[in-house]
């Protein structure tokens, strides 16, 4: 058993610290799915200005959930046995979420394959099969060449690539805020010509389907995200930075959420037929900006899908062990991934990530209910 972290009396906290915290919490969650806007397009602008209140919910869940996974971090910063997953859930559901987030980052890499074909046809207007190929083969050779710095590199960036996103979003949404009050009328026309996706959708009372699309949509990123975000609690030098950094990062998380959500509703009857919405209001900003969004996206994908690679092959077989048996399954992902990334990129995230998170959802009640086991009615929290 490894001995816990104490968390020293004598340290103050560093409010430069709970800053990086909450950062490294977003540039871990706000990947390449947001940026495009098909996410949150899905989750939030479809069902009009109810919407709203869906992401101003994900925004008190996300930071509950990253306070709890970075003080995780923090706390069994030295544990042999280092699983967020497996100290929440015990060990047989803890061992089912480990692979199963691992599941999930192999089909975010089809999921980010297609996603770059698409982008790459509505801005470049060239075939999606060719963006695609393209990111599959790119992602390939960085994997095979063990390329992790560069990724690390570009990943650095993310808090720029976030800024920028976001400012683009509060623009657009300033510029067209007389649109707003006319954003449930233009969700109304699309959904009766039967153009309308939504990542819930059931017959239930609106604000119903509205709290459980802010709960899956927590739950799949959290899903995705629990390995990366412990990791980044570890950063911590006591309890009270590793809670607020992942307060902090749940909150800016949710804002992002907001401003791009904003952003399509106030152009919603322009956006809402493309596959990069994200990308489109941008344009219509302007041309530079355009571009610079286009690239934006092109790293993020990138940055995300070549760790998805590296990850799904670690699991099978480990490159220092046998290089030639990893690099045959780099192969077969790359392949993989080409093929299913030519399925429509709204609707594989309209398929996978729901589904991924009513998984999610699950993991999320059981840490509720361990944390009232274990600060409210006294039970022994495992010390790993």
């Amino acid at each position: 058993m490894a001995e816990e972290v104490k968390e020293s009396t004598k340290e103050k906290s560093s409010v430069g610290r709970v800053l990086q915290i909450g950062g490294a919490v977003v540039g871990t969650l706000v990947g390449s799915g947001f940026a495009s806007g098909q996410e949150v397009m899905q989750y939030f602008t479809a069902y009009g200005i109810p919407g709203v209140w869906g992401a101003v919910l994900t925004m008190v869940l996300f930071a509950l959930m990253c306070a709890a996974v970075t003080y995780y971090g923090w706390k069994f910063a030295k544990s042999e046995h280092f699983s967020a997953f497996r100290h929440y859930c015990g060990k047989y559901f803890g061992a089912f979420m480990d692979i199963f987030s691992v599941l999930f980052c192999f089909l975010v890499g089809i999921v980010m394959t297609s996603g770059s074909g698409a982008m790459f046809e509505q801005y470049f207007g060239i075939p999606a099969v060719a963006g695609s190929t393209v990111m599959a083969l790119i992602a390939l050779g960085s994997a095979w060449l063990g390329l992790e710095k560069l990724t690390k590199v570009l990943g650095s960036t993310a808090p720029i690539c976030i800024v920028f996103l976001v400012g683009v979003s509060l623009v657009t949404a300033a510029m067209n805020w007389g649109n707003l009050a006319n954003a449930d009328a233009m969700v109304a026309a699309a959904d009766a010509s039967g153009n309308v996706l939504r990542a819930v959708d059931f017959a239930a009372p609106l604000w119903i389907v509205i709290i459980v699309t802010a709960l899956n949509y927590v739950a799949h990123n959290i899903v995705a995200g629990v390995p990366f975000i412990s990791k980044v609690g570890t950063q911590a030098k006591n309890g009270k930075e590793a809670l607020w950094g992942g307060l902090l990062g749940g909150i800016l998380l949710g804002l992002c959420a907001l401003a791009l959500n904003f952003g399509m509703l106030t152009t919603y009857d322009q956006v809402y037929m493309l596959e990069v919405p994200g990308l489109e209001f941008a344009k219509m900003l302007n041309p530079v900006m355009g571009a610079i969004y286009a690239a934006i996206l092109i790293i993020m994908i990138y940055n995300t899908i070549v760790p998805m690679m590296i990850s799904v092959a670690n699991l099978f077989v480990k490159d220092e062990k046998d290089p030639v048996k990893y690099r045959a399954m780099l192969i077969a992902l790359a392949v993989i991934f080409l093929i299913g990334g030519q399925f429509k990129f709204s609707v594989l995230i309209n398929i996978i990530y729901p589904f991924v998170g009513y998984v999610g959802i699950v993991f999320m009640v059981v840490v509720f209910v361990q944390f009232l086991r274990w600060k409210c009615f006294g039970k022994k929290e495992p010390q790993e």
